[in-house]
């Protein structure tokens, strides 16, 4: 399928011409595009706590830390879309597999 669509961005301030951004259709929503964007968040929070794991599991508020996690992953499961919920579940496997 190759039905993308240009959506203007505003005017460039020098040229005063249309500021064009090609938007995939597999993106053309504005709930799509907050979908990735939690995504991209997921990733980079699987990564950070990730590779400070070892440190974070140490304090003692990591009980309740833990427990917050949790619940953003239960969340994200439960009420987002496939994606969303499958970058929470890959957020949860790449901290459980942390050194």
């Amino acid at each position: 399928r190759t039905d993308n669509k240009e959506k203007e961005l505003g005017k460039d301030r020098g040229t005063g011409k249309k500021v064009l951004m090609m938007v995939h259709f597999s993106r053309d929503t504005a709930q799509k595009q907050w979908d990735e964007t939690r995504v991209f968040a997921l990733r980079a929070i699987g990564a950070i706590l990730g590779e400070f794991f070892p440190i974070m599991s140490k304090s003692r508020e990591f009980h309740l830390l833990w427990t917050e996690f949790l619940d953003h992953i239960h969340y994200a499961v439960r009420n987002n879309s496939l994606e969303v919920a499958t970058a929470s579940i890959n957020t949860l496997a790449t901290v459980l597999q942390a050194p």
